[in-house]
């Protein structure tokens, strides 16, 4: 991995981590510059982690960004909660971005509602946002005084609705195929994810696979 970067991102090979390195690759692209983003794939731990990370590399190929990969613990040896397991990986996510130097962490994720259009819950957001601005406090806390002077958890994506989140996958004009779940049909989850999203994203105008 390329230790050269302006931003972090904590991706997992899905429709919002696509968007967050696109815009990035995009961002640097007006400034005229190449794209120093780092895409920072976290595994699952799950059987889809060989299929999401085969997505990220082809995802920062395709994008110029650097690539890299946070250890994934078995949750045999580390059971942990949904929340727990949030917090552990923006700790270390922030902890790594500090110690390559990079002060902007953004965390791909954007949970959605049942519906296309429904907003996601606010509590759940309230409480994520929390969670991203204590762990760079902390992670910031526990660097000392040798770390950088400071580190910003960002959830760019987190209230979009899935509806609004094909649309801005369709202004940004996506490669929808580098998707994990793009033709994954293997994987009972990936066949979740398509029926999610292939209505949306063919009503957008990108193409996807039949699930």
């Amino acid at each position: 991995m390329s230790q050269d970067g302006d931003v972090l991102i904590i991706c997992d090979g899905g429709l919002s981590s696509l968007v967050a390195c696109t815009q990035a690759a995009k961002k640097a692209e007006t400034r005229s510059e190449p794209p120093t983003t780092i895409a920072w794939f976290v595994p699952t731990g799950d059987e889809t982690d060989e299929a999401r990370r085969n997505s990220m590399r082809a995802i920062s190929t395709l994008l110029g960004l650097s690539f890299g990969e946070s250890p994934v613990r078995a949750e045999a040896e580390s059971p942990e909660t949904p929340s727990q397991r949030e917090t552990r990986l923006l700790l270390e996510c922030a902890a790594q971005a500090l110690a390559i130097g990079v002060q902007t962490v953004t965390w791909a994720i954007q949970p959605g509602g049942t519906e296309a259009d429904e907003w996601p819950d606010l509590d759940d957001i309230a409480e994520r946002m929390d969670r991203a601005l204590f762990c760079a406090r902390l992670a910031l806390l526990d660097a000392g005084s040798d770390s950088a002077s400071d580190i910003r958890i960002l959830t760019p994506l987190i209230d979009f609705t899935d509806r609004q989140l094909a649309e801005l996958a369709a202004d940004l004009a996506v490669a929808v195929e580098t998707c994990w779940w793009y033709s994954g049909a293997q994987h009972a989850l990936a066949s979740s994810k398509q029926r999610r999203w292939k209505p949306l994203l063919d009503g957008v105008g990108l193409t996807t696979v039949s699930a």
